[in-house]
C-alpha cells in the first residue's frame, strides 16, 4: 500500500551532495500507467507547500507538506506525494 503523505525524493546532504531517497524511488516504481506531474517552484517562503496542500485539500493536516512560521525551509529539495491522485 502506498503512503498518502509528503515524502522527500531528492535532498542535499551536509557536504552539498544530492541524495535520492530509496523509499521515494520504490513508490515511483510501483505506479502503473501514465502520470501527470504537478511541479511548484519558487523563492523560499512564498507558499509553495501551502499551494500543494490546498490542491490536495490538506491544509493544516498531519501528513501534508510541512508549512512553518519560520525563515528556515521545511521542504527543501524535491518532494513527492506518496500515492497517485486520481482526477
Amino acid at each position: 500500500k502506498m503512503e498518502s503523505m509528503a515524502i522527500p525524493f531528492l535532498t542535499a546532504s551536509d557536504n552539498g551532495r544530492y541524495v535520492v531517497n530509496d523509499e521515494a524511488v520504490e513508490i515511483l516504481n510501483k505506479i502503473e500507467g501514465p502520470v501527470a506531474v504537478v511541479a511548484v517552484a519558487g523563492l523560499w517562503r512564498t507558499g509553495k507547500s501551502f499551494l500543494l496542500n490546498s490542491l490536495l485539500g490538506l491544509n493544516g493536516q498531519k501528513d501534508s507538506f510541512v508549512v512553518g512560521n519560520t525563515i528556515n525551509a521545511c521542504t527543501k529539495g524535491l518532494w513527492l506525494w506518496g500515492s497517485p491522485i486520481k482526477l
